[in-house]
Formats: C-alpha cells, structure tokens, sequence
C-alpha cells in the first residue's frame, strides 16, 4: 500500500484528522503474527501518533473468539509506544450478524 493511499484511508475512510506534518512518517507492515491464532493483514504507524490494525477475514468465528484480543493487543501496542489514538479494522466480504 502506498503512502498516498494509507494517508488517504486514514483520513477519508476513518476520519482522521491528524495535521499534515503527522503523514510525513508512514509505517506499513504486512502479515503481524500478534499470537499463535491471529494475524494482522496490516499494522500502520502514522507519525507515531496513530496506530491502525487491520484485519482481513470472511471467518465471522475468528471474529467473535479473537476480537477481544486483538483490542487487547491494540491498546497495550498504543500505550507502551505512547500513540495518541488507535483504530481497528475488520474488512470482511461476510454480512456479519451478531
């Protein structure tokens, strides 16, 4: 993914609202094993400010066992490295229904 299109994900499609100078340092990596069972799709460091997860599955049952933990992998990520926000992404072709 380029810069351009991650600058322009996090502030279209999430609503980021970071000032320009924040997008001068962007970070993607690809297939983070964050445990055994879950790997990120993508992790995103914009301007060590904010911090994107994103996760791409149709396995609705990945979901609702691991989404906790992927909060909880989040957060901790966000505070020990002191982002000011974190965002979380589920892309999925599956209609989920809780």
């Amino acid at each position: 993914m380029s810069n351009t299109k991650i600058k322009s994900f996090a502030k279209q499609t999430l609503g980021c609202q970071c000032p320009e100078e924040v997008f001068d340092f962007i970070d993607c990596q690809r297939d983070i094993e964050l445990s055994n069972q879950i790997l990120l799709t993508n992790k995103i460091n914009i301007g060590n400010r904010l911090l994107i997860y994103i996760v791409e599955t149709d396995d609705i049952n990945f979901i609702k066992i691991n989404l906790l933990a992927i909060l909880q992998f989040g957060v901790k990520e966000r505070d020990s490295k002191t982002f000011n926000r974190i965002r979380f992404v589920i892309a999925t072709n599956t209609q989920i229904q809780w």
